[in-house]
């Protein structure tokens, strides 16, 4: 078994909820003057605004995830976990059998797996838009049937990318 937790590079996040958090106070201030027409929208434009502040919040800054490669009865597979202050939960599971290709995103590879409409990614990164982003790239498998191919987007280091990529060499 070997796993990577990724630590948060940038502090994007704090910035990015510290400033949807206070446009909405502001909104919410401006909306107590009477003399200003329409409130009720300048309100629930705050409410919105606060209700998006907390998302980022609790996706961005109260959890991270863990990689981890780990032995199963079919081989090796491939699990994410969301970690947060009460514990830890799987939220991805893909056989390593299944690994296609292991590469670092690049603008161009993001628009060539954007162009297919049929492609789900998901983001597993603990950074909100990441520079250095690793795609994994599954077939098919037991787990997530279907008939394209499953793109999982990761922040891991080096060896964690060299180890994932022994698996793509093997096939």
């Amino acid at each position: 078994m070997k796993q990577y937790i990724p630590a948060a590079k940038t502090n994007r996040a704090k910035k990015m909820a510290t400033a949807i958090f206070a446009a909405s106070l502001v909104l919410f201030a401006v909306s107590g003057i009477k003399v200003i027409p329409y409130r009720s929208i300048l309100q629930l434009f705050s409410f919105a605004l606060m209700t998006a502040a907390i998302m980022v919040c609790v996706r961005y800054l109260f959890r991270s995830y863990c990689y981890r490669v780990e032995e199963s009865d079919d081989g090796y597979d491939f699990l994410v976990l969301e970690l947060s202050k009460s514990g830890a939960q799987t939220v991805c599971r893909l056989s390593m059998d299944a690994l296609l290709a292991v590469e670092r995103l690049t603008r161009e590879l993001a628009a060539e797996k954007k162009a297919q409409k049929h492609l789900k990614i998901y983001n597993y990164c603990v950074d909100i838009a990441p520079k250095d982003v690793l795609l994994l790239t599954f077939a098919d498998s037991a787990y997530m049937p279907g008939d394209d191919p499953i793109c999982v987007k990761i922040q891991s280091d080096a060896d964690f990318q060299a180890f994932l990529s022994s698996f793509v060499a093997k096939q």
